[in-house]
């Protein structure tokens, strides 16, 4: 009977995670089979990963040559502008090999992790959630669906179709180097989406079962009158304090990922934001108007991104910290001093226990990371567009100087 059920857990995670894994294995991200019960590298799988990679190196080596070449004669005298084009071009295809690499190192820590879920859902059946587990696994699957059609077909397909066709030479070079980098990092980025909003979902459950003890409290006279309530409130906790630790796990997981894609993003979205900027300053918009159309649509992945990995973290952290709130909200009857007891020592566990997810352990991800981004962003700017003006009437007042030179040393 027991393993009849994890059976059907099991098939839940295969049903959720369904489009990510289709996807991954379109874009020869998969090279694990299955033996045992365990992920294994698979060599036939391995050999499409290696040539993918292989070859869009190359290409990046390539398109690396001629990058000088296609940046507009206007922006000679940006030295910012032209770092964050080589950036912007060049930067996926590094980090699309870190992430790869790092996924593939932890892809048997994940595995683990997901075991745990699916022994902390065999005990959260036992409460009678069968259905709110199957409600909440449809939810998590429909999002990881739409986060994949947003932000991999229309920011990233899409969108760098639409980039490749501003550029005024080499943009197949452009699209086969940029496309298929983008693709893999917004896979990665719905993947750590659907884990993070998973395992909020477990949270919502134990949050679910507390809240229903706060009701019956209000309605019933001198509760709890359940003789097993110090025994579930003391398992629930423990299903928490698991999660707690799945959850953390989870982050290092995606820790690294984390880090460079915020670092990333915000250095794009800076970069991009100034560009634009740089040729309405310049009275350039008339002739670049393309270009600053591509910068806003850029912007908006980048925002995008930043927002909904903030958001889904945010949630989570909210969901998991406001147990213990919960169950201060349980009316105790001033005769049952074990229970109260009970309630207060779960209390100071959960207390201890604060979930946090964070970049590496150097900074918070949370909705504040959002306004230090626009603090951050709104002061660089500025700054930067300062430096490229005075490089530009620097290098306009020294070139008559140097045409003049030229003819009396003849």
């Amino acid at each position: 009977m027991e393993d009849s059920k994890d059976d059907s857990i099991t098939n839940d995670y295969g049903y959720i995670f369904q489009p990510l894994v289709y996807n991954a294995i379109a874009f020869g991200m998969t090279p694990f089979k299955l033996k045992n019960g365990k992920m294994v590298i698979s060599y036939l799988r391995i050999i499409p990963t290696i040539i993918l990679i292989t070859a869009n190196l190359v290409l990046t080596v390539l398109y690396f040559k001629s990058l000088n070449e296609n940046i507009a004669a206007d922006f000679d005298k940006a030295d910012t502008i032209k770092f964050l084009a080589v950036l912007r071009d060049l930067g996926s295809t590094t980090i699309m090999v870190f992430i790869l690499i790092s996924s593939y190192i932890s892809s048997g820590r994940m595995s683990e992790e997901l075991k745990k879920l699916t022994q902390i859902e065999a005990e959260l059946r036992r409460f009678n959630l069968e259905n709110s587990i199957k409600d909440r696994n449809y939810i998590v699957r429909k999002y990881l669906i739409v986060t994949l059609i947003i932000e991999n077909f229309l920011f990233n397909f899409l969108g760098e179709i639409a980039s490749a066709f501003v550029r005024e030479s080499d943009r197949l070079m452009y699209l086969f180097v940029n496309m298929y980098p983008r693709l893999i990092i917004g896979l990665v980025n719905c993947c750590l989406y659907s884990v993070l909003m998973l395992i909020e979902t477990r949270f919502e459950l134990i949050n679910e079962l507390i809240s229903a003890k706060i009701d019956k409290s209000h309605r019933v006279s001198k509760y709890p009158n359940e003789f097993d309530f110090c025994d579930n409130v003391y398992h629930l906790v423990s299903l928490h304090k698991i999660l707690v630790k799945v959850s953390k796990q989870a982050n290092s997981i995606f820790s690294f990922h984390a880090l460079v894609c915020i670092a990333i993003n915000f250095i794009l979205l800076i970069g991009d934001l100034h560009t634009s900027m740089y040729i309405i300053f310049f009275d350039l918009f008339s002739k670049h108007h393309r270009i600053v159309l591509d910068m806003i649509k850029n912007c908006v992945t980048y925002i995008f991104e930043l927002f909904y990995l903030a958001k889904r973290s945010s949630d989570l952290c909210n969901e998991a910290n406001r147990s213990k709130v919960l169950l201060l909200g349980i009316r105790i009857n001033i005769d049952k001093e074990n229970e109260r007891n009970a309630v207060i020592a779960s209390v100071l566990k959960l207390m201890q226990n604060k979930l946090e997810i964070t970049a590496c352990k150097l900074f918070n991800i949370d909705n504040a990371l959002l306004f230090s981004i626009c603090g951050a962003a709104s002061s660089y700017l500025f700054i930067m567009l300062q430096l490229d003006i005075g490089n530009n009437q620097a290098k306009t007042t020294d070139t008559p100087l140097t045409t003049l030179t030229y003819p009396t040393s003849e």
